[in-house]
């Protein structure tokens, strides 16, 4: 609910800059659903990571998977 409301006005504000505010057009047609029903799918592998990674730029901490598991402490195990 809080979320909603501040996302209301986000939208409300945009509308009074001159934005045309497109409504969610997946709204009432049951695709959150048929997406959360989805079985097996990943939705990042380990080389989407990667490119993501590498897409930080030269300033970033780390720049490989390896790396990011070093600094985080955590390991990546999607798509491996």
């Amino acid at each position: 609910p809080a979320t909603e409301e501040h996302y209301r006005r986000a939208v409300d504000a945009l509308r009074s800059l001159g934005a045309e505010v497109v409504e969610d057009p997946f709204a009432g047609t049951g695709f959150v659903e048929l997406y959360d029903e989805r079985s097996g799918v990943r939705t990042q592998s380990a080389y989407d990571m990667l490119l993501y990674l590498r897409g930080l730029g030269p300033d970033a901490p780390f720049d490989s998977i390896e790396e990011w598991e070093a600094l985080s402490g955590r390991e990546f195990t999607r798509g491996r």
